[in-house]
């Protein structure tokens, strides 16, 4: 009877977090009545078994020591014995884990080891991790629960409030950036003079920085005008603690259109002046016409 020739492939393709693994193997004598299935074994070893008939993937799911800690690294690693082709996939509470700096899949190209890194664990990535398998049998699924735990309650903290691009206040007519920078912090909110800010031109946004801890909370304020002076207010909220800072935002010309106006100003100063003497001029040629009348009448 003529040897089963397996031929090796290591294809791996990897679209977002659904990776589809080919059966990797070297040549190997099997009966022919067989079929040769791989593992994805901690050691990375393929071991070859025989199944008599096509079975849906033996899958097990290996969790990390719970409960995480916030800030560190962590894995979940997925094991599969199938007896064809196998596609992998991630959720985490029920959503596909799409292709973000935060996760990273990694797979053993002998194997179809899988295992789904996250960096910096945090709040959000408490909840449910499913490791779903699919082959031409059928499909098995396994979840693990994943608890992020803080290591201590940590204070939110405002590190700084000012306007973006070292200026010192907001120009009329143009645009001005309040930049805050905070840590630790869940909740944000701008206030101006006690209220929050509620506008068309005054628009929040927010980017994360330092693993996710770090929060710069910004404020654009589109086609400034004198309304938009006042004490403005960053406040950052977590656990039920919070941090606030404030700033003045005063407004004005820049510098060049201070100058035009200013020159401006003192055009039609002199303008002015010399609007004035001249009908000083006049009044005075007027007078002196009237007394020289009045004397050649008398």
């Amino acid at each position: 009877m003529r040897p089963i020739q397996i031929l090796a492939s290591k294809t791996l393709l990897v679209y977002f977090a659904s990776v589809t693994v080919s059966a990797n193997a070297s040549s190997s004598r099997v009966p022919n009545s067989g079929h040769v299935a791989f593992s994805c074994g901690p050691q990375g070893l393929i071991h070859h078994t025989n199944e008599t008939n096509g079975l849906k993937p033996k899958v097990t799911i290996i969790c990390p020591q719970m409960p995480v800690m916030m800030d560190t690294r962590t894995e979940i690693t997925c094991e599969v014995i199938s007896s064809s082709y196998a596609n992998i996939t991630w959720y985490h509470n029920g959503q596909l884990i799409s292709h973000k700096k935060k996760y990273n899949v990694k797979a053993d190209r002998k194997t179809c080891d899988q295992t789904l890194k996250i960096k910096h664990a945090g709040a959000n990535d408490n909840g449910n991790y499913t490791c779903v398998v699919v082959n031409s049998v059928g499909e098995e699924t396994k979840t693990c629960s994943l608890v992020v735990k803080a290591d201590k309650l940590k204070q939110v903290h405002i590190e700084y409030l000012k306007i973006a691009g070292h200026r010192k206040k907001a120009f009329l007519g143009g645009r001005a950036t309040l930049t805050c920078s905070m840590f630790n912090a869940v909740g944000t909110v701008w206030r101006k003079n006690g209220r929050t800010v509620i506008s068309n031109r005054h628009v929040w946004s927010t980017k994360h920085f330092f693993h996710g801890r770090g929060t710069k909370f910004y404020l654009e304020i589109s086609n400034v005008t004198k309304d938009d002076e006042g004490l403005y207010m960053c406040s950052g909220y977590a656990n039920g603690m919070s941090d606030n800072k404030t700033l003045y935002l005063q407004t004005g010309f820049r510098r060049k259109e201070l100058i035009d106006l200013r020159m401006k100003h003192i055009i039609n100063k002199c303008l002015l002046t010399v609007f004035s003497y001249c009908l000083r001029v006049i009044l005075l040629h007027l007078s002196l016409q009237r007394k020289n009348l009045a004397s050649l009448q008398s």
